[in-house]
């Protein structure tokens, strides 16, 4: 039994076992049940990983006595389904992101969440980074003064040479696409750091559709590889992002939030951001160079996988909430708040109309 008594099932291998359970046990946490679609996969995790229950049916987990803690990390199409299954049967919930598949199922979690005596948060655990944090804690301090534009560029070769083999990440039935799986992080963060975006105008596309087919044909994918959004926000700045995963090479990505009184940029080398990048700064009239980064935010080691520091941060965060009996942010609402942009995203990408983005 692990010494906090809390006991984690986990759904969905790949990411789960990438970072998700080494994370959990990081922090004393323990894995009690794995459930995968197929028994060979699930008893292949549970041997080397050595967990005790093994499931192929979601619901059998989410019912074991064995577990209290449930991790979807599943394709985003089924998040709606386990997250509801598991605040029903009274389990403390982490879900993976893209949180849902429309704002109708992010409604749904966030209220059935809200109105449990459950602890909920979306793993959106890039907010953890260091650089992210400071930048967090700057936005607070008032660094930039009050917020006027914030850009964001992405620039990523994920796509270049041969396709790559046609997965569920490809399909938009899935819940596949870069803009719930990258832009859903960026958004997240500059909502968290500069404040509620209100109305979008966005433009989607998949510029290099081609996937390998399990019998080595070329498929085409519907799955985003590519978008550009402009925003606006409640306190009356303005934004863009443009991100896209078929650059010829790849030069990371990077965000840059002006106000009244500074700028912070936040570079970034590749896909997600590590332990490793920093926040730079300026007041108005200073040069652009690095800002002392406080030792509140100094990552600590663990090399199996540079996602895992930020999510054991987040692990620590919730929980914090089951023992205070809350949700820390990231939390559900959060989880909606990202999905209600995503929509707008896609909408306005149909109509090429700027769409206000839901608030409830």
């Amino acid at each position: 039994m692990a010494a906090n008594g809390r006991r984690i099932g986990v759904i969905g291998l790949g990411f789960g076992v990438a970072v998700h359970i080494p994370a959990y046990r990081a922090e004393g946490f323990e894995i009690t049940a794995i459930c995968a679609r197929t028994a060979a996969s699930a008893n292949q995790a549970s041997k080397d990983l050595e967990i005790p229950n093994v499931f192929t049916d979601y619901r059998e987990l989410i019912a074991s006595d064995q577990v209290d803690i449930i991790a979807v990390v599943t394709p985003p199409v089924a998040h709606a389904e386990l997250t509801l299954a598991a605040i029903a049967a009274g389990k403390h919930v982490i879900c993976e992101k893209p949180f849902a598949m429309n704002i109708a199922e992010a409604r749904a979690m966030r209220d059935a969440a809200a109105s449990s005596n459950i602890t909920a948060m979306i793993a959106h655990e890039f907010r953890y980074t260091p650089q992210r944090l400071q930048a967090r804690s700057l936005m607070e301090q008032g660094y930039v003064g009050k917020p006027r534009t914030v850009y964001g560029q992405a620039n990523l070769a994920l796509n270049r040479g041969d396709p790559s083999p046609m997965s569920w990440q490809s399909g938009i039935e899935s819940g596949g696409g870069a803009l719930g799986a990258i832009g859903s992080h960026f958004l997240d963060s500059i909502r968290w750091w500069v404040g509620d975006i209100t109305e979008i105008s966005a433009t989607v596309s998949t510029l290099k559709p081609q996937r390998m087919g399990s019998a080595g044909n070329i498929i085409l994918a519907d799955g985003d590889d590519s978008f550009v959004i402009n925003m606006k926000f409640g306190n009356g700045a303005l934004g863009s992002f443009a991100y896209t995963a078929a650059s010829p090479v790849m030069l990371g990505a990077r965000i840059i939030i002006e106000g009244t009184e500074g700028v912070l940029v936040l570079p970034q080398a590749g896909v997600n951001p590590t332990s490793t990048e920093l926040v730079y700064g300026a007041k108005i009239g200073q040069e652009v160079t690095p800002l002392p980064r406080p030792s509140k935010f100094d990552p600590f080691p663990d090399d199996r996988d540079r996602r895992i520091p930020a999510f054991r941060r987040l692990v620590r965060d919730f929980e914090r909430g089951l023992h205070e009996g809350t949700s820390f942010t990231p939390n559900f609402a959060d989880g909606f708040a990202v999905q209600a942009m995503l929509d707008a995203v896609r909408e306005s990408s149909a109509t090429g109309k700027a769409v206000q983005v839901a608030k409830d």
